[in-house]
């Protein structure tokens, strides 16, 4: 999956109706929004990646 898809579009490809129902959905599931899901997936790569870098 395309890192940049909306909400709206993952939601199309994988059977919601709308962005609302997929978010809803997924924080049901995860315990988080997708929004934070994909902010906190970021700072984790940013830290693996800088860490990689300082070996």
């Amino acid at each position: 999956m395309d890192p940049n898809s909306t909400l709206e579009s993952v939601a199309r490809e994988v059977g919601y109706g709308s962005g609302f129902a997929l978010s809803t959905a997924f924080k049901r599931q995860r315990g988080t929004s997708p929004r934070e899901h994909r902010a906190q997936s970021l700072q984790k790569s940013l830290g693996e990646t800088r860490a990689l870098r300082q070996r």
